[in-house]
Protein backbone atom coordinates (compact mmCIF):
# COMPACT_ATOMS: atom_id res chain seq x y z
CA UNK A 1 0.00 0.00 0.00
CA UNK A 2 1.40 3.12 -1.14
CA UNK A 3 2.13 5.89 1.75
CA UNK A 4 0.93 9.11 1.83
CA UNK A 5 3.01 12.13 2.37
CA UNK A 6 2.10 14.50 4.98
CA UNK A 7 1.66 17.46 2.32
CA UNK A 8 -1.47 15.80 1.01
CA UNK A 9 -3.08 16.41 4.29
CA UNK A 10 -1.64 19.88 4.57
CA UNK A 11 -3.35 20.45 1.46
CA UNK A 12 -6.84 19.51 3.08
CA UNK A 13 -6.66 21.13 6.25
CA UNK A 14 -8.58 24.35 5.74
CA UNK A 15 -5.99 26.54 8.55
CA UNK A 16 -2.43 27.02 9.31
CA UNK A 17 -0.76 23.61 9.49
CA UNK A 18 1.79 24.54 12.26
CA UNK A 19 -1.65 24.14 14.54
CA UNK A 20 -1.82 20.71 13.72
CA UNK A 21 1.16 19.48 16.05
CA UNK A 22 4.41 17.95 15.41
CA UNK A 23 5.00 16.92 11.63
CA UNK A 24 6.29 13.17 13.07
CA UNK A 25 3.18 12.92 15.11
CA UNK A 26 1.27 13.76 12.01
CA UNK A 27 3.12 11.48 9.46
CA UNK A 28 2.52 8.49 12.21
CA UNK A 29 -1.06 9.77 12.08
CA UNK A 30 -0.87 8.75 8.51
CA UNK A 31 1.18 5.92 8.92
CA UNK A 32 -1.32 4.21 11.33
CA UNK A 33 -4.13 4.82 8.68
CA UNK A 34 -2.18 2.92 5.91
CA UNK A 35 -1.64 0.29 8.32
CA UNK A 36 -5.28 -0.10 9.52
CA UNK A 37 -6.25 -0.26 5.51
CA UNK A 38 -3.31 -2.66 4.90
CA UNK A 39 -4.28 -5.14 7.44
CA UNK A 40 -8.35 -4.95 6.73
CA UNK A 41 -8.12 -4.07 3.11
CA UNK A 42 -4.99 -4.31 1.59
CA UNK A 43 -5.53 -6.64 -1.06
CA UNK A 44 -8.91 -5.44 -2.04
CA UNK A 45 -7.56 -2.11 -2.44
CA UNK A 46 -3.89 -3.16 -3.51
CA UNK A 47 -6.09 -4.53 -6.75
CA UNK A 48 -8.36 -1.62 -7.33
CA UNK A 49 -4.77 0.68 -7.16
CA UNK A 50 -3.37 -1.73 -10.00
CA UNK A 51 -6.04 -1.62 -11.90
CA UNK A 52 -6.88 1.66 -11.90
CA UNK A 53 -10.18 2.06 -10.67
CA UNK A 54 -9.03 3.94 -7.50
CA UNK A 55 -6.83 6.46 -8.32
CA UNK A 56 -3.81 6.83 -6.39
CA UNK A 57 -4.67 10.59 -5.75
CA UNK A 58 -7.95 9.42 -3.87
CA UNK A 59 -6.32 6.98 -1.94
CA UNK A 60 -4.20 9.43 -0.39
CA UNK A 61 -6.70 12.00 -0.12
CA UNK A 62 -8.85 9.57 2.27
CA UNK A 63 -6.10 8.48 3.97
CA UNK A 64 -5.26 11.86 4.90
CA UNK A 65 -9.17 12.53 5.60
CA UNK A 66 -9.04 9.95 8.01
CA UNK A 67 -6.01 11.24 9.93
CA UNK A 68 -6.96 14.92 9.80
CA UNK A 69 -9.65 13.84 12.10
CA UNK A 70 -7.61 12.92 14.94
CA UNK A 71 -5.01 15.86 14.34
CA UNK A 72 -7.77 18.64 14.10
CA UNK A 73 -9.22 17.50 17.44
CA UNK A 74 -6.67 15.01 19.33
CA UNK A 75 -8.36 15.63 22.90
CA UNK A 76 -11.74 14.02 21.37
CA UNK A 77 -14.08 16.78 22.09
CA UNK A 78 -17.71 16.77 20.51
CA UNK A 79 -19.51 19.25 22.43
CA UNK A 80 -18.43 22.78 24.79
CA UNK A 81 -20.63 25.49 26.84
CA UNK A 82 -19.36 28.29 28.47
CA UNK A 83 -21.68 29.17 31.11
CA UNK A 84 -20.53 26.76 34.14
CA UNK A 85 -17.73 25.34 31.90
CA UNK A 86 -18.73 22.16 30.44
CA UNK A 87 -17.55 19.63 27.59
CA UNK A 88 -18.09 16.66 26.15
CA UNK A 89 -15.27 14.15 25.12
CA UNK A 90 -15.65 11.14 22.59
CA UNK A 91 -13.31 8.64 23.79
CA UNK A 92 -12.34 7.09 20.68
CA UNK A 93 -11.35 10.09 19.32
CA UNK A 94 -9.25 11.20 22.58
CA UNK A 95 -7.69 7.82 22.18
CA UNK A 96 -6.41 8.60 18.46
CA UNK A 97 -8.78 6.15 17.00
CA UNK A 98 -8.56 6.34 13.04
CA UNK A 99 -11.81 6.05 11.63
CA UNK A 100 -13.06 5.61 7.68
CA UNK A 101 -16.65 6.35 7.03
CA UNK A 102 -18.58 4.43 5.14
CA UNK A 103 -18.32 7.06 1.94
CA UNK A 104 -14.60 6.60 2.28
CA UNK A 105 -15.02 2.64 2.38
CA UNK A 106 -17.36 2.64 -0.95
CA UNK A 107 -14.94 4.85 -2.34
CA UNK A 108 -11.39 2.50 -1.46
CA UNK A 109 -13.30 -0.29 -2.28
CA UNK A 110 -15.78 -0.20 -4.71
CA UNK A 111 -19.48 -1.20 -4.93
CA UNK A 112 -19.18 -4.52 -6.54
CA UNK A 113 -19.40 -7.13 -3.97
CA UNK A 114 -20.67 -4.97 -0.71
CA UNK A 115 -18.90 -4.59 2.16
CA UNK A 116 -17.93 -6.66 5.00
CA UNK A 117 -20.31 -6.48 8.23
CA UNK A 118 -22.31 -3.95 6.43
CA UNK A 119 -26.15 -4.59 5.92
CA UNK A 120 -29.31 -3.06 4.76
CA UNK A 121 -32.38 -2.62 6.45
CA UNK A 122 -35.44 -1.46 5.07
CA UNK A 123 -39.25 -0.95 5.52
CA UNK A 124 -40.29 -2.81 2.74
CA UNK A 125 -41.61 0.64 0.85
Amino acid sequence: MPNVPVSVLYAQYEGNPDVLGRKEWIEAQLRKSVLLLQAQFGQRIRERLDSGKLPEELYQMIVAEAALRVCRNPEGYTSEEQGNYSYTVRAAVASGYIMFTDMNMRALLGSEGGFIGTSFVGLGW
